[in-house]
């Protein structure tokens, strides 16, 4: 989080944690665990709830994820993947 000691560190574990639970997990898991996560994680976890409500949106199906990056230069994991919802 920005001005914190832990400014730069990107949690890949909770980045990890987050695709498996986008992935597979059903609504009632992945809220909980998001849940325990969020408080122990930076504020930079706060756009998890951005992929919350697109999962939500898409009938909590899962998504397929496209790729994975944990990108230093920017301070951030970067994850793309896509819902396939029918149209």
């Amino acid at each position: 989080s920005i001005g914190e000691p832990t400014m730069g560190e990107i949690d890949e574990p909770f980045d990890e944690l987050c695709i498996d639970l986008f992935s597979n997990a059903d609504d009632d898991r992945l809220s909980t665990e998001l849940e325990k996560a969020l408080k122990t994680t930076g504020n930079g976890a706060a756009e998890v709830r951005n992929w919350a409500i697109c999962h939500a949106a898409a009938g909590s199906q899962g998504f397929d994820l496209i790729d994975y990056a944990a990108i230093p230069e920017v301070y951030i994991g970067c994850g793309l993947a896509e819902w396939k919802i029918a149209a």
